[in-house]
């Protein structure tokens, strides 16, 4: 079991020194399984030099954000950092007993793929006052202080939200908690354990703090209840936020009390009256407050119970009329945004045939939201670094028009890769030396700038986190979608000659010529066989390649097809094959070829085995061996009982890929973005 363990603080490292040294302890002999993140929300100078000092003596990763924002930010960039397929929230006072992780491990190792998170126990100590406040004893609270959420499921569900940096530190985790049990069960297991460690309160800062604690609580209140409303009864005593106001309104003092031992009062009669007196104040400035909580309320209800209608700008330097991946996937999240009601804009590069400039592109696009700055959209969502103008203009000056950078297909990556390609091979047109020396300075520009990131693989988002640590940029996995075929087309290769189809660019990244070098091996032993290679760009070298392999005669050339054509093509051709050394996205082609029911080979790269399945719905091949691919390919094709099921696995797993699903996840992500 792969656990990251997330732990937010601020000015407190002894605290922090007594979760850390409880972890360590749980954790025993499973250091390399999990990493540990200790997150310092902007802690004084000296704690967080201490907080450092611990987190290295400890093994765990330390960050420090620049300004105090809150608990939910802290644990929403602890959960970017990490890389567990679990990943467990620990506040710095709590302290976890020995058997923690052998009772979490045995838990989850027993858990069904319905548990999306577990809740644990959390007991309070020490006798003052305020030590027991916070406890978990019989579950259905969902506290964050002590919660382990599935890693893939919080990524589905959005993630904290990010937003209570702004309403207050209060029931951002029954918010998650809500979206979380939307997606499956989050038992209660009363052996995964924590001691809340004794609360230091001071008891005139309590006083003189509880008007603007009472504020910050009944606005994050009145948050969750306007976000949550179908839920919000699953929280609270009440089945709506007036409910819960009523209630702090009228008891909330006789509640704070009732809550308490009466031995425990009459033990410390000093913190009694600073209880008593902080509590009125609270229920007070309640009553103050009505006058805003009710225009607030009529402002804010009907705006967040449905999903909001937003302006939304996409942009790609690509031809709009082009039918690669980058173009189709724009136009089909542009369209489908554009079906739920959203107000959406696409801008394109040059006209098919002509060049396009990106640097140029980039310009036009920062010009053209300097010209909107009176009406700005509320998002933007542009290819790589095509918006990297209009991020530095929304910040310069302080936009809330949100930059997504929709990253299918990460060019750092490609140009490390291209390293190693050979004197002559098809370059990527983005990996030249001039696209180098500006280009990918802009394109890291744009990620530390932008709201947010929009990956196509998780394999991206990983790389990507490694590759910048410091960086506060949140990730949305959003995979390339297809439209489902009509029928599974009925391929009868046993009756016919073997067609083969490939598509993608004729670049060196395609790794089209092992794919020729693996396809003429085939034809040795099936000299019927044919092979379409359906792509974008200029072939050039592609015909030479095949006069050395003796096969031009079995090779149909396709530079560009409309969407027709290509539809038509995987009817014909029963087989689709991929030899590509690095796909920043669920490839297209391959997704679309599933979908009419082709047999897929791929090259083994973790793009490909996100979604490939081997020997389920389709076939992974070492995209360097030809002799051993070909061989592979043909065994695969022998046994016509087993490609029946294949197919019919590879059309199901197409229509969980259908672009309506892929639409609905990027719009629930897009208000995340926009905070």
């Amino acid at each position: 079991m792969q656990l990251s363990v997330v732990i937010p603080t601020r000015n407190r490292p002894s605290s922090l020194a007594h979760c850390l040294r409880a972890l360590r302890h749980a954790l025993g002999d499973a250091n390399p399984a999990v990493d540990v993140h200790v997150i310092d929300d902007c802690s004084s100078a000296s704690a967080a030099e201490r907080n450092r000092t611990l987190s290295r003596r400890y093994a765990a990763s330390y960050e420090r954000l620049p300004r105090n924002r809150g608990m939910s930010v802290a644990r929403s960039i602890g959960s970017r950092r990490a890389a567990g397929e679990w990943i467990a929230f620990l506040d710095d006072d709590v302290v976890v007993g020995s058997s923690w992780f052998e009772e979490l491990s045995s838990v989850i190792a027993g858990g069904g793929p319905d548990m999306v998170g577990i809740e644990g126990k959390v007991a309070g100590s020490g006798e003052g006052v305020w030590d027991r406040e916070v406890q978990n004893l019989r579950g259905g609270l969902y506290l964050t202080c002590h919660i382990i959420y599935r890693a893939d499921a919080l990524r589905r569900a959005g993630g904290f939200d990010e937003h209570f940096e702004y309403e207050g530190p209060f029931h951002e985790d029954h918010e998650l908690a809500a979206r979380m049990l939307q997606l499956g069960s989050i038992p209660f297991v009363p052996s995964i354990a924590a001691i809340h460690l004794p609360r230091s309160v001071q008891l005139g800062g309590q006083i003189l703090a509880a008007p603007a604690r009472m504020r910050r609580l009944v606005n994050a209140e009145m948050y969750f209840y306007l976000k949550q409303r179908p839920h919000y009864h699953r929280f609270r005593h009440a089945d709506s936020f007036w409910g819960t106001y009523l209630a702090i309104a009228m008891r909330h003092t006789y509640t704070a009390l009732h809550r308490r031992e009466v031995r425990t009062l009459l033990r410390h009669p000093i913190q009694t009256i600073a209880l008593v007196a902080a509590s009125l104040s609270e229920q007070v400035t309640a009553w103050i407050l009505l006058p805003a909580l009710l225009g607030r309320y009529v402002r804010e209800a009907g705006r967040l119970s449905q999903p909001d209608v937003m302006s939304i700008w996409f942009a790609a330097a690509v031809p709009g009329t082009s039918n690669g991946g980058v173009a189709r996937n724009v136009r089909s999240l542009a369209a489908g945004l554009a079906a739920r009601g959203h107000v959406v804009r696409t801008f394109f590069g040059a006209a098919e045939g002509l060049r396009s400039c990106y640097l140029t592109f980039a310009f036009e696009m920062g010009a053209r939201l300097l010209m909107r700055m009176l009406s700005p959209p509320d998002i933007i969502v542009a290819r790589s670094g095509d918006a990297v103008f209009c991020a530095i203009v929304a910040k310069c000056l302080r936009r809330k028009t949100a930059i997504l950078l929709h990253n299918h297909g990460w060019e750092e990556r490609i140009v490390g890769l291209e390293r190693s390609a050979p004197a002559g091979a098809w370059p990527h047109p983005h990996t030249t030396f001039k696209a180098r020396l500006v280009r990918l300075p802009l394109l890291r520009l744009c990620y530390r700038l932008c709201d947010a990131c929009v990956c196509g693989t998780i394999t991206d988002i990983r790389w990507l986190r490694e590759r910048y640590p410091r960086a506060n940029t949140r990730h949305i996995y959003v995979p390339n979608g297809v439209d489902p075929a009509p029928e599974i087309a009925h391929h009868s290769g046993a009756h016919g000659p073997l067609r083969f189809l490939c598509v993608g660019a004729f670049v060196w990244r395609k790794n089209i010529r092992h794919t020729l070098s693996v396809f003429s091996r085939i034809r040795a032993m099936h000299p019927h066989s044919e092979l379409v290679l359906l792509g974008c760009g200029q072939p050039s070298g592609i015909p030479e390649v095949l006069d050395a392999l003796g096969c031009r005669d079995s090779v149909t050339l396709v530079p560009e097809a409309p969407m027709h054509e290509m539809s038509e093509w995987y009817r014909r051709c029963p087989c689709s094959i991929s030899s590509s050394r690095y796909e920043g996205g669920h490839t297209l082609a391959l997704l679309e070829a599933m979908s009419f029911g082709c047999v897929v080979f791929a090259s083994d790269i973790p793009a490909h085995r996100e979604f490939i399945r081997k020997g389920r719905n389709g076939f992974l091949i070492t995209g360097v061996d030809a002799q051993d691919d070909a061989r592979r390919v043909l065994e695969a094709l022998s046994d016509a009982a087993a490609l029946t099921a294949v197919r019919e696995s590879a059309a199901r797993t197409a229509a969980r890929h259908n672009w309506a699903r892929q639409v609905r996840r990027l719009e629930r992500m897009l208000p995340c973005a926009r905070r």
